[in-house]
């Protein structure tokens, strides 16, 4: 049998064909000189330690160490994702990792966010509170903005005489809440129309 020798790089893909490419070259040639890195040192170990076996036999032809060579690419195929484990302090953000295994590009992102409250429910809770208080806070201070501008006191109100004390606070508070849930071009339109009301 003619010899050759293999040598294999890294990378965890590279890893995971290794072994049954090592079958492959163990059918047509003796592996002389072995050697690689990382994922490719660790095959490495593996091959040689199969052709060891099988220069040691009698007849030189043993070809079992091989096979259970290509028995580990079975293996690492079914329990891929089992051989990635994140450290205590990641495992969270690693669970909205994988969350998204298997989405289109479309519903990565829809998995990855309904993925986020499971992770982090206090996190998502202080989010919305926080952003509820900022809304209230502005619906507030718009509306104690819209009491000042109409009150008759003020020299803009008493100088707009055409303008009607309702009329000017209801298209004041509209703009706020336009703000949050827009409305249709002509519906502001006649909300304008009615709010500024007859001359």
């Amino acid at each position: 049998m003619v010899e050759c020798d293999l040598v294999m790089k890294g990378g965890v893909t590279s890893g995971v064909v290794y072994p049954n490419a090592i079958v492959e070259v163990a059918r047509k040639y003796r592996l002389s000189n072995i050697g690689g890195t990382s994922a490719g040192a660790t095959a490495a170990v593996i091959a040689a330690a199969a052709e060891y076996r099988r220069q040691s036999s009698t007849a030189g032809s043993d070809f079992a160490g091989f096979d259970a060579t290509a028995k580990i690419a079975e293996e690492l195929g079914t329990n891929m994702l089992n051989l990635f484990q994140p450290s205590p302090d990641l495992t969270k953000l690693f669970s909205i990792a994988m969350s998204a295994m298997g989405a289109g590009k479309k519903g990565r992102v829809w998995k990855v966010l309904s993925a986020v409250p499971g992770a982090y429910p206090w996190h998502v809770v202080l989010a919305l509170a926080i952003g509820l208080v900022l809304v209230l806070v502005g619906v507030a201070s718009e509306s104690g903005a819209c009491r000042s501008r109409c009150s008759p006191n003020n020299r803009a109100y008493r100088g707009h005489s055409g303008l009607r004390h309702g009329n000017f606070c209801s298209a004041s508070g509209s703009r706020f809440r336009n703000l949050l849930w827009p409305r249709s071009a002509p519906s502001l339109e006649e909300e304008a129309r009615a709010a500024a009301g007859p001359y």
